[in-house]
């Protein structure tokens, strides 16, 4: 007798995709930058996939936005939430996986650029630091202005602000100073870049000027024939010093020697000031001999600028 044979087919199904993981970058963002998903799937059945892209910011679905990557130009601002949902498709099936989200980031403003004014400062001149060209916020927040200065390196307080430029009081200027004003910007959440700018005062007039008293190391001794000359106090000779001391013997110390040492060539009876404190003049002795060295209370004065 014959074998009957059984036959029976089995239909293998499609399996899904899979996406694994849907993550954006960077992980913090800022208006204008532009955000990417980074997707990983896969299918079992090793069949192609196609992935689609659905944006949303601030929980609403953005129609035009359906590649990898979103840009801040023209879709998100500070303070909203991004996420991206990816479908992948293997012709068959569908699987969506919805990314964590991320919140935009607050952009610090940029530096403005500053001026200090007047660029040829004399002494008792007010200065003004103004700002010349606004620093700029792409969140479009509001944005203020803080002014420091110093002066020759120490901090000055007493200028009056505005809400864009700063003001020193001429009264407080003076020659052979170098003033800094500093510029602070800030959106309210977060300070730009500082912008700076510096003037060096030319004083407008020099004066020999009374410092408190001292005792110094002064020459003595004989002297021979007279003879007379006047220091002008100008800019060859700024911050420089002569020491006078009443007594038998009127004595002026060389400019800029402030602790004792030698004596000019004239020492003798009259070493005067003018009265405007411009000058020094002195009268005396010259050729002098046989020093000794004594020490003395003694007037100083120093030539600085006003």
């Amino acid at each position: 007798s014959g074998t009957d044979t059984d036959t029976a087919s089995v239909t293998i199904g499609n399996t899904a995709p899979v996406v694994s993981s849907v993550t954006l970058s960077p992980s913090t963002v800022f208006t204008n930058d532009t955000l990417t998903a980074n997707v990983v799937s896969s299918d079992a059945d090793g069949d192609s996939l196609s992935l689609t892209y659905a944006w949303y910011v601030g929980g609403v679905v953005v129609p035009a936005a359906t590649s990898s990557s979103l840009s801040g130009v023209s879709y998100f601002s500070k303070g909203q939430a991004v996420y991206v949902t990816v479908t992948a498709n293997d012709g068959t099936t569908s699987t969506a996986l919805t990314s964590s989200s991320v919140t935009v980031s607050n952009t610090a403003p940029t530096a403005p650029v500053v001026e200090v004014t007047p660029a040829d400062a004399v002494s008792g001149d007010d200065l003004t630091c103004a700002v010349t060209t606004a620093s700029t916020d792409v969140d479009g927040d509001a944005l203020t202005y803080s002014f420091a200065w110093d002066v020759d390196g120490m901090d000055y307080s007493s200028a009056t602000d505005s809400a864009t430029d700063s003001v020193v009081d001429g009264a407080d200027v003076g020659g052979e100073e170098v003033w800094t004003c500093e510029v602070a910007v800030d959106d309210g959440e977060t300070g730009g870049p500082l912008a700076s700018d510096s003037v060096d005062v030319t004083p407008s007039s020099y004066a020999w000027t009374r410092l408190s008293d001292a005792t110094e190391s002064m020459v003595t001794g004989s002297c021979g024939s007279t003879a007379s000359n006047t220091v002008v106090c100008d800019a060859s000779v700024s911050g420089e010093y002569i020491f006078i001391v009443a007594g038998s013997d009127i004595e002026a110390k060389n400019l800029g020697n402030t602790d004792g040492g030698v004596a000019p060539a004239a020492r003798g009876n009259t070493i005067s000031i003018s009265s405007d404190g411009s000058a020094a003049t002195w009268s005396g002795r010259v050729g002098c001999g046989a020093d000794v060295v004594v020490t003395k209370n003694v007037a100083r004065y120093q030539c600085l600028p006003f």
